[in-house]
């Protein structure tokens, strides 16, 4: 969210923008964007030839993430972009995109999360992440517990890098949460880093107050009989934020909420279950965890009984609860893994979305 409201900001100060940005959602193509419309298949095509062919020339091959990355910056460098915003796949010191130097860094929230690549601790994450500041390269941060901030401020410092800290605030004068406060905070990111860019002031306030460059199946809202949230809440962090928005946002209106949620086998199923119970407490009218089309989804019998039933895939849960749903006049809320969401946005919009890989 925070490299697609900067691309929107640079572009609507003039600038040609590039973005890059991973995963997709439906297709392949959404991971290369110039001035906000996808590659097109056939060069999409044409540059994965080349990106191949210079790969077989080499002597380890390159995986699909380095493939994808090495067609974004051919890509960008074929449509003569002015900016190119490259969102770091994994950890940020090892990877790929950290190969193209640039005129800023931009370092989100760190939290828990991929452990097994990047550390278990927060600090030791941190480290892989401040990997993307450069010497001498203005470094946008956004707030940080206070292990991960000493660390990123102690690289900046040792490599001259000139930090610029976000300021932001999650809740209200009156200690609410604000309306989904982790979009605001994207945008705060991506404002921050436009300004160090030199873009217009003007441009940056109308992203901010735009709605257009939002990412989908980060809170997308879907009207409808009954109307859906969508939302790639996969960590506690996310839900918690998730679930301070689904208390506050005046479109729910105390309505009851029917939940379609799953995740991964890397995180922790029944926890982030019992986290959605425990927040949303009598709201939460039903939770549906249905097996997802990946071998690499959560086991659904691994949530707790008494707070979910099982379904199994996402088309039967989704429409086990729109059914509750319409009955007592509810919301259904899709979050979890972006698999699910996939599954959710492809049924409930209609957006074509890309063939399954198979084999």
């Amino acid at each position: 969210s925070s490299a697609a409201g900067l691309a929107d900001a640079l572009r609507r100060s003039g600038r040609r923008v590039g973005l890059f940005t991973s995963p997709h959602l439906l297709r392949f193509s959404e991971r290369f964007r110039v001035d906000g419309a996808e590659l097109d298949a056939g060069s999409l095509l044409r540059i994965y030839r080349r990106v191949k062919s210079a790969d077989a020339r080499c002597q380890r091959p390159a995986s699909f993430f380095e493939l994808g990355t090495a067609m974004a910056l051919l890509a960008f460098a074929d449509a003569e972009v002015d900016d190119a915003v490259l969102e770091v796949g994994l950890g940020g010191r090892l990877d790929a995109t950290n190969v193209v130097p640039r005129a800023l860094s931009v370092i989100t929230a760190v939290g828990m999360d991929h452990q097994a690549y990047l550390g278990d601790t927060l600090e030791a994450i941190a480290g892989e992440k401040a990997g993307i500041i450069q010497r001498g390269v203005p470094v946008v941060m956004a707030p940080q517990a206070p292990g991960a901030q000493r660390v990123i401020r102690a690289r900046a410092a040792e490599l001259g890098a000139q930090l610029h800290s976000v300021e932001f605030a999650a809740a209200d004068e009156e200690g609410r949460a604000s309306h989904h406060w982790p979009l605001r905070l994207a945008a705060a990111i991506a404002a921050q880093g436009a300004s160090v860019l030199g873009a217009d002031e003007a441009a940056i306030s109308q992203m901010r107050h735009s709605a257009g460059w939002h990412p989908p199946a980060r809170y997308q809202w879907v009207e409808g009989d009954p109307p859906s949230l969508l939302d790639a809440s996969h960590n506690p962090q996310a839900l918690d934020a998730l679930c301070d928005s689904l208390l506050t946002d005046h479109r729910l209106e105390g309505r009851p909420i029917h939940a379609v949620f799953n995740v991964l086998s890397d995180r922790p199923l029944a926890e982030l279950i019992s986290t959605l119970a425990l927040r949303l407490g009598e709201r939460l009218a039903s939770l549906g965890v249905p097996t997802l089309a990946t071998p690499r989804g959560a086991d659904p019998t691994l949530a707790p009984e008494d707070l979910a039933y099982t379904a199994p895939n996402v088309e039967a849960a989704l429409a086990r609860a729109r059914t509750l749903a319409l009955r007592d006049q509810g919301i259904v809320l899709v979050a979890g893994s972006f698999q699910l969401l996939a599954d959710a946005v492809h049924q409930l919009t209609g957006e074509p979305r890309d063939p399954p890989v198979r084999g």
